[in-house]
C-alpha cells in the first residue's frame, strides 16, 4: 500500500504519483495491520519531521486510539529519542480531563518508539480560527475564555507539577464537539515540555545553552534570549492566542524572524480593538515584555478577565480599581513559588553583552 504524504489518500501499489495533487507517494507499512498485535491501524492522521500518527482501533473496544510512531530515521538522534522518551514520562504523569490521555508506551521488537494516545475527533483550534476569519468572524471575548478556560486549568495543573510546556499554540488545542452546544478543548503536545522534579531542578537536559526552543510567534522575549525561564513563558503564549481568537489576527504577525523578534522584544505590545478597556488592559499585561510585570497564576488570570467582563456590565465605574487590586495581587507570588527553569547558562547569558541591547542597535526602536 502506498499513501500520499500531503493528502494522506492511500493507493495500491502500482500507483506511483497521487492524482490529486500530484505528489509522490511513500510506501505504507502499517495501515490495514495490526499493530504491536492489538491495535488495527486505519488511517494516517499527519506526518512531521520527527514521526507519524496513526489513527488505529482497539478491536477487543472498539474504541479509536491515536498511535504516535517515532520516525526510523531518527532513531539514532540522541535528542529527539530523549524528547520521545520524556514526553512519554510526563503525559503519565499528568492525568488531566483537557491533557490528552496517553493509554500506553513501549518500544516495537524492530525498535521503534511508539505511544498509544487519546484519539480525539475534532480540530486543532488553528483550523477554527481560521475557518472563522475565512467567514469574516472572530470570537467573542465570552466565547475565547469559555473555550480556553480548560486549557488554563490543564496548564495549571501542569505548573503545579513541575511541568512548563514552552510551546502553547493553537496547533497544540484540539477542539472537539461534546454535543451541538458545546466543545471541548484538549491540550496537546508536550515534546518540548520542560519538567523539574519536588526540588525544582531539572529532570532533564535538553538543550543547550543559547538554544531557542519554541514556535515563534508565541515566544515570550526571555525564551529568545535564551534566558531563565518559568511558568510565565505559557502564560505568555495563552495570551497571545486569546488576542489572536478575538482580535481574528495574531498578535505578533511577523512574518519574518526578525520582524518577530523585534515585535516580540522591542516594539510597543499590541492592544486588543473593540473589547472593553478593562479587558484589554488585562490582557496587555500577559504579554509584557517583562516576566515580572505578567500574572503568576494563568487559571486566576483567566478569573481575572472574565471577573472584568462581569464587572464592565455590572459597575463600570469600579472596573479601574479592579485592575489595580489584581494587577498588585497577580504579581506578588512568592518567586519560589513558579516553576522556574534555570538549563540555560544565565551567568555565561549574563556576562555576555545584552541581546536586546544589541537587537535594538540592529533595528531600532
Amino acid at each position: 500500500m502506498k499513501i500520499c504524504p500531503k493528502c494522506n489518500t492511500t493507493f495500491d501499489d502500482n500507483f506511483s504519483l497521487c492524482p490529486y495533487d500530484q505528489r509522490v507517494l511513500e510506501q505504507e507499512p502499517f495501515i490495514g495491520k495490526l499493530f504491536q498485535d492489538k491495535y488495527l491501524v486505519e488511517s494516517r492522521i499527519g506526518k512531521g519531521g520527527m514521526g507519524v500518527v496513526y489513527r488505529a482501533q482497539d478491536p477487543g473496544n472498539g474504541q479509536y486510539r491515536a498511535i504516535k510512531m517515532l520516525a526510523p530515521e531518527m532513531s539514532t538522534n540522541q535528542e529527539v529519542h530523549d524528547r520521545f522518551l520524556l514526553e512519554c514520562q510526563m503525559l503519565e504523569k499528568l492525568q488531566h480531563t483537557h491533557i490528552v490521555k496517553l493509554y500506553e508506551s513501549g518500544k516495537t521488537d524492530y525498535g521503534m518508539l511508539f505511544m498509544v494516545m487519546e484519539f480525539i475527533e475534532g480540530k486543532s483550534l488553528k483550523s477554527v480560527i481560521d475557518e472563522r476569519v475565512a467567514a469574516g468572524n472572530s470570537f467573542s471575548p465570552i466565547e475565547t475564555l469559555d473555550m480556553l478556560e480548560p486549557i488554563a486549568e490543564a496548564l495549571s495543573f501542569a505548573h503545579d507539577n513541575g511541568i512548563i510546556h514552552r510551546d502553547l499554540k493553537p496547533d497544540n488545542i484540539m477542539v472537539s464537539k461534546i454535543d451541538n452546544e458545546k466543545s471541548k478543548t484538549t491540550l496537546l503536545d508536550l515534546g518540548i515540555a520542560k519538567m523539574r522534579n519536588n526540588s525544582g531542578e531539572t529532570v532533564a537536559h535538553l538543550t543547550v545553552p543559547g538554544q531557542i526552543v519554541g514556535t515563534a510567534f508565541y515566544m515570550s522575549p526571555e525564551q529568545w534570549e535564551s534566558k531563565k525561564i518559568d511558568n510565565r513563558i505559557d502564560i505568555y503564549a495563552f495570551g497571545a492566542v486569546i488576542h489572536e481568537m478575538i482580535a481574528g489576527k495574531k498578535a505578533f504577525p511577523g512574518p519574518k524572524i526578525p520582524d518577530l523578534i523585534r515585535q516580540h522584544m522591542i516594539m510597543p505590545r499590541p492592544r486588543l480593538e473593540g473589547v472593553p478597556e478593562a479587558f484589554a488592559e488585562l490582557l496587555l499585561r500577559s504579554i509584557a515584555k517583562e516576566k515580572e510585570e505578567r500574572p503568576t497564576s494563568i487559571i486566576n488570570f483567566v478569573k481575572d478577565l472574565r471577573l472584568m467582563l462581569e464587572q464592565v456590565e455590572r459597575e463600570p465605574e469600579n472596573v479601574q480599581s479592579t485592575i489595580e487590586a489584581s494587577k498588585e495581587a497577580a504579581t506578588s507570588t512568592p518567586q519560589a513559588e513558579l516553576q522556574n527553569d534555570d538549563s540555560s547558562n544565565e551567568e555565561q547569558n549574563q556576562n555576555k553583552p545584552g541581546f536586546l541591547s544589541s537587537l535594538k542597535r540592529l533595528f531600532g526602536r
